[in-house]
């Protein structure tokens, strides 16, 4: 099995990296980064991709994501696991659900629509970080966006089965789903 290569970053078989997918550049010149950690499995197979604190108000995902990266041993892997444990830096350091980067609302833009990705490589911040994750996504055969809500919110699990038409990609959630044991309900 090669090395696995995304946005500059490699990871041999069996090996664990950490670094950034991107960067996105602020009109002062400061670079924002996304982080990233790759597992790369010994042996061939699919490739997960898992975002996390898309929404900077939704923080267990980070927490959750670390601890499924830690307890995951790329010599016991096939395929491999790619982890963006922060998706919206900006949102994420303030406690914000959007980015608030543009106004004291942010720039009103949702991370988690479909429509985000590719994005926007010369947009707001927002769509430069969807353009970011995006690319990340291109190398996905099965994604995850882990969301979260407040500590008195009833707690459920979503699966946007409305955001697909493809039926083979359709019967591949439904399979994801049911291995996690969520419930399915149409």
């Amino acid at each position: 099995m090669a090395n696995f290569e995304l946005a500059g970053l490699s990871a041999a078989p069996g090996k664990v990296v950490k670094g950034h997918l991107g960067h996105v550049t602020l009109a002062d010149g400061n670079k924002v980064g996304v982080p990233v950690v790759i597992v790369n499995g010994v042996e061939d197979g699919p490739t997960l991709v898992v975002t996390a604190s898309i929404h900077g108000t939704e923080i267990n995902g980070t927490g959750a994501l670390l601890k499924t990266v830690r307890a995951t041993d790329p010599q016991q892997l096939k395929g491999r696991l790619v982890a963006i444990t922060v998706g919206n830096p900006f949102a994420f350091q303030v406690g914000s659900y959007f980015s608030p980067v543009i106004a004291p609302t942010g720039d009103g833009i949702n991370m988690s629509s479909a429509p985000m990705w590719p994005a926007d490589s010369g947009g707001t911040v927002t769509l430069r970080l969807a353009g970011v994750i995006g690319e990340a996504l291109k190398v996905a055969t099965h994604s995850i966006d882990v969301h979260s809500n407040p500590p008195d919110a009833i707690h459920f699990t979503l699966i946007r089965r409305d955001a697909c038409t493809d039926e083979k990609v359709l019967a591949e959630m439904e399979k994801m789903a049911e291995s996690w044991c969520f419930t399915v309900i149409d």
